[in-house]
């Protein structure tokens, strides 16, 4: 099964359910170590992505969960810090590129917001 987001009608992520579920788990563990708020609109991503990971894949449009700046450049950063600390810690992250593929294009979406 796997994990698709699409931006602006255009795919930005594709991968595995297991290489998200590795991304999700990092992302919630570095807001509850440094105790980040996150606004409700990311939460409700957070668990839209959550609920789906061990069933049959997921397909979202980003833009209907988070839709001003500062939640999507905090979503992309959570991306980029949950990657490194994986990398770090394992030296592995499945399905890695395309990762830092779904972190570039969630900057750009950022930039096109106000």
């Amino acid at each position: 099964m796997s994990v698709r987001i699409d931006c602006n009608g255009k795919e930005i992520l594709l991968c595995k359910n297991i290489a998200f579920s590795v991304l999700h788990s990092n992302i919630l563990t570095i807001i509850r170590k440094e105790k980040i708020n996150v606004s409700h609109n990311l939460l409700n991503l957070l668990e839209r992505t959550d609920q789906d990971i061990y069933g049959s894949g997921i397909g979202i449009d980003i833009e209907k969960y988070i839709n001003e700046k500062e939640d999507v450049l905090l979503f992309a950063n959570l991306i980029k810090q949950a990657i490194v600390n994986e990398k770090s810690q394992y030296h592995t992250l499945p399905e890695e590129a395309d990762l830092w593929h779904f972190y570039d294009e969630l900057i750009k979406y950022a930039e096109e917001l106000k």
